[in-house]
């Protein structure tokens, strides 16, 4: 396979880092509703929301997965776009 070949074949990877200042009902919810989202393959949440009760982050009903260690005092929340196989 020649260089020009190989450009061909490789596919880069769309990620997007988001600071959301622990904001769920004024930038996460939207964040997720947005449809350009679709496009990213890794969601990189700065400074989460995180529920006081469960300490999980916001799990929307979106296309994709949550990566995460269930804590309270986390800074950082990352989510995989579901059209990515994952290993469960």
């Amino acid at each position: 396979m020649n260089r020009g070949q190989l450009a061909n074949h490789q596919k880069g990877v769309n990620l997007l880092q988001y600071n959301v200042n622990k904001s769920r009902k004024k930038v996460l919810i939207g964040l997720f509703q947005d449809p350009r989202l679709q496009e990213i393959d890794v969601l990189v949440i700065q400074e989460p929301w995180r529920n006081s009760i469960t300490h999980g982050g916001y799990n929307s009903q979106s296309t994709f997965h949550p990566v995460e260690e269930i804590n309270q005092n986390t800074r950082v929340s990352t989510y995989i776009n579901k059209r990515i196989p994952t290993e469960d």
